[in-house]
């Protein structure tokens, strides 16, 4: 079964998207999702120990976001 998280923007609109892969990166958990028209966003976990929800949040610094996009090709590449 296909994992899905609904992501709500500042505006208040939600859309669905679906988990392609997850990693660890410095500390930190990532997600590479990918809605109905096949964009791609790759999100930060940036939630405590103690929420009840996890709290996603967009990168802002490009060396970052190339670094998760390297990893993800990597190991979207292996599982083929």
């Amino acid at each position: 079964m296909e994992e899905k998280i609904v992501l709500t923007d500042d505006t208040g609109k939600e859309e669905a998207f679906s988990i392609v892969e997850e990693t660890q990166f410095q500390g930190k958990h990532y997600i590479l999702v990918e809605n109905a028209k096949q964009e791609v966003l790759i999100l930060r976990d940036e939630s405590e120990p103690t929420d009840d929800y996890a709290n996603y949040a967009l990168l802002e610094d490009e060396r970052e976001e190339e670094a998760l996009l390297q990893i993800f090709e990597e190991l979207m590449n292996t599982e083929e």
